[in-house]
């Protein structure tokens, strides 16, 4: 009865976006990287709120592990060193976590036939593109270092964030 009651509990909580699903985590993330079918950065999007002293725009992707002083890239976002593979004070750093970030994204989407499942691993296979990033972002470049960035996709008529197409199915992190 009590574990009846906290699921019940736990369910509205989600649905009133105040607790992420089950596998995911709410995530503020106030960049998108909007790649065309060839992987190649073509946008940098401004996404959520950017009135206050910080952007905000909470989204849910799968749930990401805890940071250490180690590796560890998370799916389908990031910050500039690993999915773009910046960081001017430990290059060398940048480049392992963008590689490492590259290898989850090959492992998890390996086998699907998918569109976006193909220009993500392509964007991957490009290299870092922090530089285009950087030439897109003009004055913001800098501000946004230490933030989130999404991949979305364009196909020409709309962006979406990467997670919500229906060919990237996530398997909730147990």
């Amino acid at each position: 009865m009590i574990i009846s009651d906290l699921c019940d509990e736990y369910a509205v909580l989600v649905s009133q976006n105040k607790a992420p699903v089950y596998g995911y985590d709410n995530v503020n993330v106030p960049y998108g990287l909007v790649i065309n079918d060839d992987g190649i950065l073509v946008e940098v999007r401004l996404l959520g709120d950017f009135s206050g002293k910080k952007p905000i725009n909470k989204i849910s992707v799968p749930a990401r592990f805890v940071k250490t002083s180690g590796i560890v890239p998370d799916f389908l976002c990031g910050n500039a060193e690993y999915m773009l593979g910046y960081n001017t004070e430990k290059p060398e750093h940048a480049v392992k976590a963008f590689q490492a970030c590259a290898q989850l994204h090959m492992q998890i989407l390996e086998g699907i036939d998918d569109p976006v499942a193909s220009a993500v691993r392509a964007f991957f296979l490009q290299g870092p593109q922090w530089e285009i990033a950087k030439r897109l972002m003009g004055d913001c470049w800098e501000s946004s270092l230490k933030m989130n960035f999404a991949l979305q996709h364009v196909d020409g008529a709309q962006t979406i964030f990467v997670g919500d197409f229906p060919g990237i199915y996530v398997q909730p992190v147990l």
